[in-house]
C-alpha cells in the first residue's frame, strides 16, 4: 500500500481504538433482594459520580451501586432514587461493611 494509504488506515485503527470504551463491572450475589444479584457496569461520565467516585448500573437499569462518604461504605439503591441518593437525602438500600473498598488496589 502507498504510504499515505498505509498512514491513513493507522490513523482509522488507532481512532476505533480509541473509540471503543473500557468498562469495569461488580458481579453481586448472594442478597434476599434478587434485583441487586446482577451485573453492574461502570458509569463514568461525571454527572453521575456520587461523592466524587464513579457508580454502576444494573443491567435492568432498576439499581446502582454508589460511595457513601457519610458512612465509608458502598451502597445499592434503587436508580429512581439517584438524586437524592446524590444529594445526601436517601441511604439506599444495602451497604458494604464500613470501610470497605470496591476495588482493592496494592
Amino acid at each position: 500500500a502507498p504510504p499515505a494509504a498505509a498512514a491513513a488506515a493507522a490513523a482509522a485503527a488507532k481512532d476505533a481504538k480509541d473509540a471503543m470504551a473500557t468498562f469495569r463491572g461488580v458481579k453481586m450475589n448472594g442478597f434476599q433482594n434478587r434485583a441487586l444479584n446482577a451485573l453492574f457496569v461502570e458509569n463514568d461520565d461525571p454527572e453521575f459520580q456520587v461523592n466524587d467516585r464513579e457508580t454502576y448500573f444494573s443491567s435492568c437499569g432498576d439499581y446502582f451501586l454508589y460511595r457513601s462518604a457519610s458512612t465509608n461504605t458502598w451502597g445499592a439503591a434503587k436508580t429512581k432514587r439517584f438524586k437524592q441518593v446524590k444529594e445526601g437525602l436517601s441511604n439506599g438500600v444495602a451497604h458494604s461493611p464500613e470501610g470497605f473498598e470496591i476495588w482493592q488496589t496494592g
